[in-house]
């Protein structure tokens, strides 16, 4: 695993600079390759594999880092597969798919599309800033995490990659279907479907589904049922506690009478309550006798992932 963070000031090239954080925690790590630049659609295009022989899941998939400007928001995107042209089997747009096509219980199949097409999420990316912005990147063998912070304000944490499946999902009878690539823009904003994450696949669908690939990936006051257990107290209270908050789940929101709405959890993700630590995170834990660090708060929640 591979956590950095770091302030940058006076910097006109200010996004150009995050991507370039963002690789050398990607190369540090086994788990990722680069793979080519692309330019399309208006967007610069970073392409990195995430390798199928490091991940623990068996299969490569690709990122996508993309910016109109060195100094524009980034988008991230992911899909399950890269022709030099296309992207195959991406994130999908949150809110205007519900065909479930019945070979991978994707929507496209085998068909790509250009990164830059409004068939995949356009909603997960970050800003910086040109005088001033802080920023914090964990990245492991399976996914991304990326936060920035201008002014003292948290531009959300946005998770790239995969989560890690839980049963039914993990049967054999599913396995084939459950790809579990996702996009989830954590921040403090309920959206239904348009602003939401998404996934690329939908195992538990075998016909039509309203938003079928939307996730819910809002951790407001109020939303503990997106948690696997209940929260058992506030930071200052559990410093050493072996049950230290809860995993997040990955959490579709329309459900069917298969499976229901919960497909699995994020992964290397700790949430529990508390007023601290500051939006810009870094404070540190010990969570059964392992480090953690904070990403960040996000409206009741803290957000924490191991300290590498």
């Amino acid at each position: 695993m591979a956590y950095s963070s770091g302030t940058e000031t006076s910097d006109g090239a200010a996004t150009a600079t995050l991507v370039g954080k963002i690789e050398d925690a990607l190369t540090a790590h086994a788990a990722w390759e680069y793979v080519e630049e692309v330019t399309e659609g208006g967007y610069t295009t970073r392409v990195w594999k995430n390798k199928g022989t490091e991940n623990d899941f068996g299969s490569d998939w690709y990122l996508a880092l993309m910016r109109t400007s060195d100094t524009s928001d980034l988008m991230f995107k992911a899909a399950e597969d890269w022709d030099g042209s296309n992207a195959i089997r991406g994130c999908l747009n949150p809110g205007s798919e519900s065909y479930v096509e019945s070979t991978y219980r994707s929507r496209y199949g085998d068909t790509g599309y250009p990164w830059s097409d409004s068939k995949w999420n356009s909603y997960v990316n970050i800003a910086t800033h040109t005088s001033s912005f802080s920023w914090i990147i964990h990245v492991n063998n399976k996914r991304l995490v990326v936060q920035t912070s201008i002014s003292g304000s948290l531009q959300g944490i946005k998770y790239i990659g995969l989560f890690d499946k839980v049963e039914p999902f993990t049967s054999a009878a599913w396995n084939s279907y459950n790809f579990p690539l996702v996009l989830a823009p954590f921040d403090n904003t309920a959206y239904d479907t348009d602003g939401a994450g998404s996934s690329s696949r939908r195992p538990m669908s075998t016909d039509n589904t309203s938003d079928a690939y939307a996730i819910n990936s809002y951790f407001a006051t109020g939303s503990s049922i997106y948690f696997v257990n209940t929260f058992v107290g506030d930071v200052g209270t559990l410093i050493d506690h072996p049950y230290v908050g809860s995993r997040g789940y990955v959490f579709h929101t329309s459900g069917n009478t298969t499976n229901g709405n919960y497909r699995g959890v994020y992964n290397d993700l700790l949430f529990f309550k508390g007023a601290a630590p500051s939006p810009v995170g870094g404070d540190t834990i010990s969570v059964n006798g392992d480090s953690w660090i904070s990403l960040g708060r996000i409206g009741s929640y803290i957000v924490w992932v191991p300290n590498d």
